[in-house]
């Protein structure tokens, strides 16, 4: 009895798997029977394909705009960025200090101009421009820069590495002009001669930095400015 029980069962499964593929194979014709008279009748096909028509026109013209745009704005980020970096490579920067002294004994008006340049704030370069005036009514004036003129003479006989100085005459007074490279410049074999002049000294040794230098001379009475 068990066993045509199971056999029901099996013919059973069969025939509902057998009428499952009919039912499938019979709305799938529906289906199609109903795109063909859809096709037929109806305008909307003939709508639907006209508007994904233009809408790939559409497409295909906005492309080349939407790419240049992109274009454009990846050109003006990389320019930004190059600015941005040359930016961030200039680090020179200079530092102008000046100190007056008027009616000197001596009967002369003299004015001290310290420029300085820097390298990420470090002392890389000094050019110092004296300059020595006879004061206005003082007899001692004109003899004083005559004195000026022959003492600075042995300046100018010696060659040093890394440093320059020239005197020159200007209308009835006297400039000096000293100029040094740091980083090519040797203190310990600059001659004492120049040690003790105000004029040809130098006072600050290679990379030191611009904060405590600009104090320093604040110090020493000098007005700065960058």
């Amino acid at each position: 009895m068990n066993q045509n029980i199971n056999e029901d069962n099996v013919k059973s499964k069969t025939l509902s798997q057998e009428e499952l593929m009919k039912t499938q194979v019979l709305n799938l014709k529906d289906v199609e029977a109903a795109i063909k008279y859809e096709k037929r009748t109806s305008k909307k096909p003939a709508i639907i394909l006209a508007f994904l028509g233009f809408f790939a026109i559409l497409l295909g013209t906005s492309f080349p705009f939407v790419n240049s745009m992109l274009t454009k704005k990846n050109t003006e980020v990389k320019t930004t960025r190059k600015i941005e970096k040359k930016k961030i490579l200039n680090t020179e920067s200079n530092l102008n200090c000046t100190y007056s002294s008027l009616n000197n004994y001596d009967g002369t008006d003299t004015n001290l101009n310290i420029q300085l340049s820097f390298n990420n704030d470090k002392l890389v370069r000094v050019i110092k421009n004296y300059t020595i005036n006879p004061t206005e009514g003082s007899p001692l004036g004109p003899t004083t820069i005559i004195n000026y003129i022959n003492g600075y003479q042995p300046f100018l006989q010696q060659t040093i590495k890394g440093y320059q100085i020239t005197v020159y005459q200007v209308n009835s007074g006297l400039v000096v002009t000293s100029s040094v490279d740091l980083k090519n410049f040797n203190l310990e074999t600059f001659p004492e001669l120049y040690k003790n002049n105000i004029a040809t000294n130098v006072e600050y040794l290679y990379e030191t930095d611009k904060i405590a230098i600009e104090n320093d001379l604040i110090t020493k009475g000098f007005s700065c400015d960058k």
